[in-house]
This record gives C-alpha cells, structure tokens and sequence, in this order.
C-alpha cells in the first residue's frame, strides 16, 4: 500500500522534478565522497620524498653495520667503524637536504619549518603535523607525504646511532 502511494506522489510533475534534483544531488555527492580530492604532489615533492626514504634506508642499513660490528668485535674506533660511521652520516646529511627541498604543502606533512642538521637532528623544535601515516615503504616509513612519523623514525635511527658513534 505505501509503495502504491508513494509511486502516485511521483506521477506528479512537481514530485518528478524534486526526485530527479534529490537524485542529481545524490549522484554528485556520492562521485565527489569517491574522488580523491587532494592534489597530485609536485615531481619536486615526489623526487624529495625518494631522496628521503632512500637516504633513511641507507642511513639505517649503515647504522645496523656499524652496531653488527661493534656488538660482534667490541671494536669501536676502527677503519670499519669510521666508515659506517661516515657514510651513516653522509645520508644523514642528504635525508636533511631533501627534506629542505620538500615543500610541506600537501596533506598528511608535518609542515616543519625547521631544518634537519646533520648529527642532531631537528634544531629548535618542530611544526605541527596534520595527518598521519597514509602509506608504508620499508621500516614502515611513509612513501606518500613526509610525515612525522617519518621524522620520528629518523630521530630514532639517531638515537640508536648516538652510543655507537666512532670513538665512543
């Protein structure tokens, strides 16, 4: 009995075009909900968020050398240690140039005005973040934007670089 009624109402002109504005509304709502609304980074912020997760991943891969060694041989003043030491902070380095390079304009970055230096990591505190981990490379850093998760992950890799630093 109501789908009988209901379908009377819409025999009436006034109900049809109320019920095709509702389902243009509808139509436009749901399309818009299913579009990824961000804009596309840069091929600048695409090639600095790779200068970044590779640096990372170097940095960490010579840092993971570096305590293999130092754990396994007691040795921490070597060639081998001078070494690892170097090139872990040679990407430590370049992971800070690339960060520079990124724009911090797009959702999800951590929008740090600061810069990273090479040893200490960030200097005088750091920008707020407006989104979170969105997507996962190695060692569960983020590919897609350059989170604080991501900077979290590389103030850790320094942390765990401190006590094996050459000559300590």
């Amino acid at each position: 009995m109501a789908n009988q009624v209901f379908l009377l109402y819409l025999k009436r002109p006034e109900m049809k075009t109320i019920a095709a504005v509702l389902i243009v509304f509808l139509s436009i709502g749901l399309i818009a909900c299913d579009t990824n609304m961000e804009d596309p980074l840069s091929l600048d912020d695409i090639a600095a968020l790779a200068g970044m997760e590779a640096a990372f991943t170097k940095a960490k891969i010579y840092n993971d050398s570096l305590q293999a060694y130092v754990d396994n041989t007691g040795v921490n003043n070597d060639a081998f240690c001078h070494h690892y030491d170097s090139v872990f902070h040679h990407n430590d380095s370049l992971y800070g140039v690339h960060h520079k390079r990124y724009s911090h304009q797009n959702n999800g970055d951590d929008h740090a005005a600061n810069d990273w230096h090479m040893g200490s990591g960030w200097m005088n505190g750091m920008g707020n973040m407006h989104g979170g981990m969105q997507g996962s490379g190695q060692h569960g850093y983020n590919s897609n934007n350059c989170t604080m998760a991501n900077i979290e992950l590389m103030e850790s890799l320094m942390e765990s670089h401190d006590p094996y630093h050459f000559g300590n």
